[in-house]
């Protein structure tokens, strides 16, 4: 039988006006479009050849290998959105695969987007689909060590934090204390390793050294300080809650942020509020 989302060797049988008969030992056929014929091959030659299935579910053969086959995990990238349906990832072949917005957040904001990388596995459902994976089964190509570096896609954006996958299947997740912006799924990401588990996964960070986040947090302080009259409802005996609602970092991290703006007399205290001195006095860091 010729198997849809696998490579089949067929035997290249004759020629038709559009492409290549390919048959089988059971003398099942398919047509390999000239377009698919990334080679060239003649009548009487056996091809190793990927099944697909076309808009009018009819099975097709392509000489191109696809970066996944049927059940197989990996990350894609997103090459084309349809609105009301979902997006297409790019997986080799000439047809791209749809992952349907069914099998995504429903938060608009943390969709992917064209060039964002996912994280999927190839099904059939009356077609081939991908389907999300937010923890692969692929086991990691190697260990990773406290203070690496390591490229990654999101898979899950929850209220806790994000989960992560690098592109050699190191399962990470970063608490949302170590996140400073929004993130999305499929968005790549460098991520720091700050704890590595028995289990092979680990903790990740996407906070800067704190040399230069300290000129993070604080300019994120002044900003929010021109845009609400100079006047910040918080002080450093503020609870971690109230800090993390509003600027999504630490209560000490805060604090720190606090106490540098105030050694530079850019802000005082009044009343359990912080208090913007002059606008003159903000440099060109804020943004």
């Amino acid at each position: 039988m010729i198997e849809v989302g696998k490579v089949n060797n067929l035997h290249v049988d004759r020629k038709s006006d559009i492409g290549y008969i390919l048959t089988n030992i059971q003398n099942e056929e398919v047509v390999l479009f000239f377009n698919d014929a990334t080679k060239t091959i003649e009548i009487g030659d056996n091809v190793d050849a990927f099944i697909f299935l076309d808009a009018y579910q009819r099975k097709c053969a392509t000489l191109q290998i696809p970066y996944l086959k049927l059940d197989e995990e990996g990350i894609l990238k997103v090459v084309s959105i349809k609105e009301g349906l979902g997006v297409f990832l790019d997986n080799g072949i000439r047809k791209h695969l749809l992952l349907s917005y069914e099998d995504l957040p429903l938060n608009k904001d943390i969709l992917p987007q064209i060039n964002d990388e996912v994280l999927v596995v190839l099904k059939l459902k009356n077609n081939l689909i991908a389907k999300p994976v937010i923890r692969p089964r692929n086991l990691p190509l190697n260990d990773l060590k406290i203070n690496d570096e390591v490229e990654a896609v999101v898979t899950k954006v929850a209220q806790e934090g994000i989960l992560a996958v690098s592109y050699d299947f190191h399962y990470i997740f970063i608490y949302k204390t170590y996140i400073r912006s929004s993130y999305r799924v499929g968005q790549v990401i460098k991520v720091k390793i700050i704890n590595a588990k028995e289990d092979s996964t680990y903790n990740g960070s996407l906070i800067e050294q704190k040399e230069n986040q300290l000129f993070v947090d604080s300019n994120m302080i002044l900003s929010y300080l021109l845009k609400n009259d100079g006047v910040l409802n918080l002080d450093s005996e503020s609870s971690s809650e109230e800090v993390f609602n509003i600027f999504k970092i630490s209560r000490k991290s805060f604090k720190r942020a606090l106490g540098h703006l105030y050694k530079e007399r850019r802000i005082t205290f009044n009343n359990n509020k912080t208090i913007l001195v002059s606008k003159e006095l903000i440099n060109k860091e804020v943004l």
